[in-house]
């Protein structure tokens, strides 16, 4: 009786293990790192061709862009690939901030958040499963010097409790939304000031909760804030945004 009790566990395990590879063979795995988009050394594309839009993946990338007679002004998502992390005004707002310098010929997108403008809609549901996040240069610069719109991290003793936070939101098709994922670009918030940091090379944010989802939303916030809203310049770098579809 025992050895017939072992055989159908044995069995229903074995089962079990045969359901879940077929269900995995249903979904596809797919990263859009923007590799395949084109740019010559240290350039970027801003949208300043009309388009409103890039693809990568079954990605559409959002983008607004306006240009006059005074100024040039865009928001939502660029693509990029200058390395530039010495340089800390807006002049720089294309580049990623990696510490190491390893980054190269590398192309990454770039967010300038405004209202709804960054966000990201795809051609079918998809579970989506991490992406890669740093700072831009001209934010990270800000952060650590400050300047005159902005302050320094941590003020003049190093212990103010400063944060500076990407929240994804991730909508349904019927533009439910199915959930929020926060991750800290900075976080000065701890007791302990040893553990203050800020974001200075590509970080993966854990976004398996956000299943079922055809457009994630993005919006920054900041302990930095003034008459007029944010005065942390509102950008991040994004990149191997990774998830799977059936």
């Amino acid at each position: 009786m025992l050895k017939r009790t072992l055989q159908f566990v044995a069995m229903a395990f074995a089962a079990m293990l045969i359901v879940s590879c077929e269900s995995d063979e249903t979904f596809v795995l797919e990263k859009i790192d923007f590799q395949k988009l084109t740019l010559a050394d240290s350039t970027f594309w801003n949208g300043s061709d009309g388009s409103g839009k890039f693809v990568a993946g079954t990605g559409t990338f959002n983008n607004t862009y306006s240009n006059n007679t005074t100024y040039e002004s865009w928001s939502g998502f660029a693509y990029s690939n200058v390395d530039n992390m010495v340089l800390g005004d807006y002049a720089n707002q294309y580049s990623a901030y990696i510490a190491d310098g390893t980054d190269g010929k590398n192309i990454f997108g770039v967010a300038y958040v405004v209202a709804d403008d960054a966000k990201v809609t795809f051609s079918r549901p998809v579970d989506m499963r991490y992406a890669k996040f740093t700072n831009s240069t001209v934010t990270y610069l800000t952060m650590v010097n400050g300047n005159q719109f902005s302050k320094k991290f941590g003020g003049v003793t190093g212990t103010d409790p400063d944060f500076f936070m990407v929240t994804i939101k991730g909508y349904d098709a019927n533009g439910t939304e199915v959930g929020t994922v926060d991750f800290y670009l900075a976080d000065f918030t701890a007791e302990d000031n040893t553990m203050d940091y800020l974001v200075d090379s590509w970080t993966s944010c854990d976004l398996s909760s956000l299943k079922g989802v055809t457009e994630l939303r993005f919006y920054l916030s900041s302990s930095d804030n003034g008459d007029w809203g944010m005065n942390t310049p509102s950008y991040f770098c994004i990149d191997d945004i990774t998830y799977r579809y059936e």
